[in-house]
């Protein structure tokens, strides 16, 4: 190695590799320190599946801990030209170890208190340094960690010293080739890109990687607490209000349906009344399709005829033409639908929030059930995959580079291809089944398979007026969306040739609504208070178990889940804010939440039949009559004050318990 690299590139080398074996050590201490007295034999592989991923995060680290050396010991502190430079970066990457280990110290200390690791709530313990202080010197051997501290710290600098930064004869070969060094050093610093980017793929290696289990020791001994801490500094504000949670809890209790009413324990736990019980065990496929907003399909009167097989489709199913989603963007539309929690975090989504990655989810209640999850892309995209792999048992993730269909663009391959390869996989699928099925390439750049089987695409050249007029910015735009429509069409095609079909039932919904500026077909008042943003077709579709027809009873994205479970008669607890939508004792309750993340402050509301009210936080809010033909835009809260007052209690109760609910819905 000396013979052949630059010396700076042998002490990149050893450097890595000496704190790399470091951090190996102090992952294997924590196994031998916290792991579980008995491991079942299934749980072998996550454990090695945990060290494999854990060595990947500390190696971005000791990337990123090794990036000045990398740059910046050329300029004035090169260790192989002056002696002083080589004692600099002693001392220097000593210092980095010592701020790594009493890191490691605090996490240590931290899951042996909490059985967490550490993370940024250790904050508030900072608020009160001297009573924390004493609590660490009466829990812990602090004499004896420190001397043992201070001696490896003189240990590492003496290898540092002795061992690392020694100057032996190098680059014999070429060494006045100005053309092998560019070439070695480019190839270092793709090699060190690759190590901080930590994968293969099109997303990087991400926290929520290290929940590929719901086991919780094995999660824990995957990550790297510095950098998990680093993570969860972005959501260091829990940012619920108990009181608040506590004052609303009537309004929200009541409409829970909770029998075991509990305001100072907040109990919201209640049991799913199975109605209208499916006939045997009957195969479950929720399909979740991309930016389906409701004006954009002709199912709500759009006249260009973008979605054919969706109105086909809602022809032969019972549709729900007043569904809602609680929020317009598909990470948060996924997180609410899975946990029946709408996402109510402020900055990013909930699914990219390490501190409520666990959640329960009723979806567990399908134990008969093989479960499968299927994205185009990856499921790092908003970190999705913790959601699922973490709560849901059992589930298998099918995602880019798991088919045989090439890739389309940054959305993975196309939602045609995705469709085929999920209907491969229920074809030969022998027991009952559970399956999410998640459409994506309705985005930009609205890219088109070469493969696109007899899909032909629709020219509106002299016609941009009359797409406007229905909602579509451009012809590119249109032509996605009716690829998207062909390709579910395509596969309802293929499924009812095998004998799978007969026995699934189909659930068909957006994951959100778009602004509908200009949609025609889109009633005034509706427009006004946009409302557009959250309306998604809603389709259950399965002859064999369902009488086609209307169902306009006001129903949320919330409540998927828990129909689900009741129409397969589990009676399982539900903690969500979601409901059996057949069960009649919510037909006089029929509101749904929306929540507006990207206002700032964040507006939230609810919807109810004619009327609409909404709030910015920390102001006071609007009751419209939406559904008038004139005076839809007009406050009417003085006209309907009982009206005004029991949807103001309501959204503000969905949003302080939503808050809460993030927080305090942990799978057991």
């Amino acid at each position: 190695m000396n013979a052949f690299l630059p010396m700076r590139i042998v002490f990149l080398l050893k450097l890595t590799l000496l704190n790399l074996i470091i951090l190996f050590f102090l992952r294997l201490g924590f196994y031998f320190m916290y792991s579980p007295s008995e491991i079942a034999d299934g749980v072998v592989f996550d454990i090695i599946r945990a060290f494999y991923l854990g060595g990947k995060f500390d190696l971005r680290l000791v990337a990123l801990c090794i990036m000045p050396f990398f740059f910046f010991s050329k300029i004035g502190l090169d260790p192989v030209q002056k002696k002083q430079g080589k004692k600099f970066w002693a001392n220097f990457y000593t210092l980095i170890m010592a701020l790594i280990l009493f890191s490691y110290a605090v996490d240590f200390g931290t899951y042996s208190y909490l059985e967490t690791r550490v993370n940024t709530t250790l904050l508030k313990f900072l608020k009160n340094p001297l009573i924390s202080l004493e609590m660490v010197w009466q829990s812990y051997p602090v004499i004896w960690i420190s001397s043992a501290f201070i001696f490896f710290l003189i240990f590492y600098k003496y290898l540092l010293l002795n061992q690392v930064f020694v100057n032996r004869k190098s680059f014999e070969v070429g060494e006045n080739s100005w053309q092998k060094k560019i070439l070695l050093w480019v190839v270092a610093f793709v090699l060190w890109v690759g190590a901080v980017y930590g994968k293969f793929a099109f997303y990087p290696l991400r926290w929520s990687e290290a929940f590929f289990t719901k086991n919780t020791f094995v999660s824990n001994l995957s990550l790297n607490p510095i950098l998990f801490f680093v993570d969860t500094f972005k959501h260091s504000d829990k940012n619920y209000d108990v009181f608040l949670a506590k004052k609303y809890y009537p309004a929200i209790s009541e409409y829970l349906g909770v029998t075991d009413k509990d305001k100072e324990g907040l109990n919201f736990q209640r049991q799913i009344n199975p109605h209208r019980v499916l006939k045997g065990s009957p195969n479950i496929v929720v399909i979740v399709m991309e930016s389906m907003a409701a004006f954009k399909s002709g199912l709500f009167g759009n006249k260009l005829n973008p979605t054919p097989y969706l109105d086909s489709l809602g022809k032969e199913s019972l549709f729900f033409n007043r569904f809602y989603v609680p929020s317009q963007a598909t990470a948060r539309s996924i997180f609410g639908a899975v946990t029946g929690i709408p996402d109510v975090s402020q900055s990013k989504s909930g699914s990219r929030n390490p501190f409520i990655v666990n959640q329960h989810s009723v979806i567990n209640a399908l134990t008969d059930h093989k479960k499968y999850y299927f994205l185009g892309g990856s499921a790092n995209w908003g970190n999705i995959r913790g959601i699922f792999t973490h709560n849901v048992e059992g589930i298998k993730v099918f995602e880019e580079g798991d088919y045989s269909s090439p890739r389309m663009d940054v959305w993975g391959i196309s939602d045609y291809h995705l469709f085929k390869e999920a209907h491969e996989v229920f074809k030969k699928e022998e027991k009952p089944f559970f399956a999410f099925i998640q459409s994506s390439s309705f985005h930009r750049p609205y890219t088109l398979p070469k493969d696109k089987g007899q899909f032909k695409e629709t020219s509106f050249k002299g016609k941009t007026k009359a797409l406007r007029s229905f909602g579509f910015k451009s012809e590119a735009e249109y032509n996605s969306l009716k690829f998207q429509d062909y390709a579910l069409g395509n596969f309802f095609e293929l499924a009812k040739k095998e004998k799978y079909y007969k026995n699934t039932v189909f659930f068909i919904f957006g994951d959100h609504g778009l602004p509908g500026g200009g949609g025609k077909n889109i009633p005034v008042g509706e427009q006004a208070v946009d409302l557009p943003s959250f309306h998604v077709p809603f389709l259950i579709h399965g002859p064999e178990f369902f009488e086609s027809g209307v169902d306009e009873r006001f129903v949320s994205e919330l409540d998927v889940f828990p129909t689900i479970v009741g129409l397969l008669g589990k009676k399982d607890k539900n903690l969500s804010l979601g409901r059996n939508i057949f069960d009649p004792q919510f037909d006089d309750k029929r509101s749904v939440f929306t929540f507006r993340w990207y206002a700032k402050p964040p507006k939230y509301g609810i919807l109810e039949k004619d009327f609409f009210y909404e709030e910015t936080l920390g102001r006071k809010g609007t009751l419209n009559h939406y559904t008038l033909e004139k005076g839809y835009n007009e406050d009417v809260s003085l006209k309907y004050p009982e009206k005004y007052e029991k949807m103001k209690n309501l959204a503000r109760g969905f949003y302080q318990t939503s808050k809460y609910m993030l927080f305090n819905n942990k799978r057991k």
